[in-house]
């Protein structure tokens, strides 16, 4: 008896594991997607400030990384409750750091689809450095917020490059693992208007090839 309890007791648990396992790697991947998207959105809104730009999208950029990354290794959370998937992701995300080109050469290893894919290393070296600038503002000269000229990229040039790479990120992330991520569905506290004139920027630039 005590031992067909236990095993009743066990076997119920087992079952509100199984049941109540919400963060699926679909769900995982969807979340840094959408917050990579709304990082896209806020450079958007500041389209009369370049050097300001140059964080978000390398905000953007690093969470659709991120994502494709635990994408990749969502077997390793797949027996996981959602306690310890969150835990899971948070530890993997975390020691990826925020070296976008170590990222982007870990991503492009992990996917033989994106060897193919064109990515421009004056692009990320400048999405690095102004992230690091706009995390750690020095008093240069040579700082990229002072520089207009960004580095020898114009403002749309820069703008179409960044979305070029998101774009393609994305697309990936919608192929490989059966996303379909939609952009129909407007983020909290975005006005719906400048969400449509931001999707309808991010579908010209960024399929732009």
């Amino acid at each position: 008896m005590c031992l067909q309890y236990l095993w009743q007791k066990f076997t119920r648990r087992k079952r509100r594991q199984m049941t109540s396992k919400v963060i699926t790697r679909e769900v995982a991947v969807g979340t840094w997607v959408r917050r990579a998207m709304v990082d896209f959105f806020a450079a958007f809104q500041l389209e009369d400030l370049s050097h300001l730009r140059l964080f978000f999208y390398h905000q953007g950029i690093e969470k659709l990384c991120k994502a494709l990354l635990i994408g990749t290794h969502a077997d390793q959370f797949a027996d996981l409750d959602d306690d310890q998937t969150m835990k899971w992701i948070d530890t993997f995300a975390r020691s990826l750091k925020h070296d976008l080109a170590d990222m982007i050469d870990q991503v492009v290893s992990d996917d033989p689809q994106l060897q193919s894919f064109a990515f421009d290393k004056g692009l990320i070296t400048v999405l690095m450095k102004g992230y690091q600038e706009g995390r750690y503002p020095t008093p240069s000269s040579k700082s990229l917020w002072r520089n207009p000229g960004l580095e020898g990229f114009a403002g749309t040039d820069l703008d179409e490059k960044a979305y070029q790479l998101g774009f393609k990120l994305l697309e990936r992330l919608n192929k490989r693992f059966d996303l379909e991520f939609s952009l129909k569905e407007v983020p909290s506290g975005a006005k719906p208007k400048d969400w449509e004139r931001f999707c309808n920027i991010w579908n010209l630039r960024g399929g732009r090839r």
